[in-house]
């Protein structure tokens, strides 16, 4: 039995005429007549009792009629939800990512689930440079991380912000300045978050530099706090970190960018992770604006 013949069937019942039911079917009436008879001959019971006048339901056909209805709209529901899951609207997508990169995953998740509500991403955060490894070992289907991934995985830039921002314990000397130049940094020590975090580097040349072996922001502030060091960084990054014994000033001049990649494999073609990359192309530049 294929569908067709159940299209037939309903159809056919619901008009009670063979004209009418094979103009909604566009077939001729011979077609729809042999399909109807091929119905019958496979299930073995006669559906309709036809005269050149009339077109009536059996008994028999009465009774299976509704059950070919529901099997019909199962078919219809089965194949929207094909299309969808070639469209990559439904379904789920394991994702991974960076500490301080919750804000772009959050958006990036929420937009997915807006614009397609079957969809949805499991997210984990773990450090940047597992983000990589959990996307090259098919562990998770994306990652979002502050260091670009090296070969092997394809990248989006999400979001980029300019690192023009000084943090610095209360009582540094720095504090009393309004605005900062990257002269006045040379002969203090410089915070840089490893790669493990996200650490890209600074462009400020300075001869005191500590690489933190930290597992979050929050971290980096307690060496900041501990006056181990002063923190160049971004407007986002101070925004989610809000403390009271930490001050900022605003630095002039380059000292580099911070960005976030969104990452995949190169060999996963999905239709979820697709849709992923579609949307994460449509809202970045909010993103862009946003700033990591």
């Amino acid at each position: 039995m294929e569908l067709v013949h159940l299209e037939c069937f309903v159809t056919l019942a619901d008009e009670l005429h063979f004209g009418r039911a094979a103009a909604r079917l566009h077939v001729g009436t011979s077609a729809l007549s042999k399909r109807i008879s091929e119905l019958e001959r496979r299930l073995g019971v006669r559906l309709f009792d036809r005269t050149s006048r009339d077109v009536r339901l059996t008994p028999e056909g009465e009774t299976l009629l509704g059950q070919a209805q529901v099997a019909l709209a199962d078919i219809v529901v089965l194949r929207t939800m094909a299309a969808d899951a070639a469209a990559g609207a439904i379904g789920g997508i394991r994702a991974a990512y960076s500490p301080g990169t919750g804000e772009t995953m959050t958006v990036l998740a929420r937009e997915l689930r807006e614009r397609s509500p079957g969809a949805v991403v499991h997210a984990e955060q773990m450090l940047s440079l597992r983000v990589a490894a959990a996307v090259r070992s098919r562990a998770v289907g994306i990652g979002i991380a502050r260091i670009p991934p090296g070969p092997g995985l394809a990248t989006m830039v999400l979001a980029e912000s300019r690192r023009n921002l000084v943090a610095m314990p209360v009582s540094h000397p720095l504090a009393e300045r309004h605005h900062l130049y990257p002269a006045d940094l040379a002969n203090e020590t410089l915070i840089e978050p490893s790669r493990s975090v996200g650490g890209e580097g600074s462009e400020i040349p300075s001869a005191h530099e500590r690489e933190a072996e930290v597992s979050s922001e929050g971290e980096l502030f307690d060496l900041v706090s501990s006056g181990l060091g002063i923190l160049v960084t971004t407007d986002g990054v101070i925004r989610r970190n809000p403390r009271q014994d930490i001050v900022t000033r605003p630095l002039e001049g380059s000292a580099g960018w911070s960005r976030e990649f969104l990452l995949w494999r190169l060999d996963d073609d999905s239709p979820i992770r697709r849709r992923v990359c579609e949307i994460a192309e449509q809202i970045g530049p909010e993103l862009a604006r946003t700033g990591p």
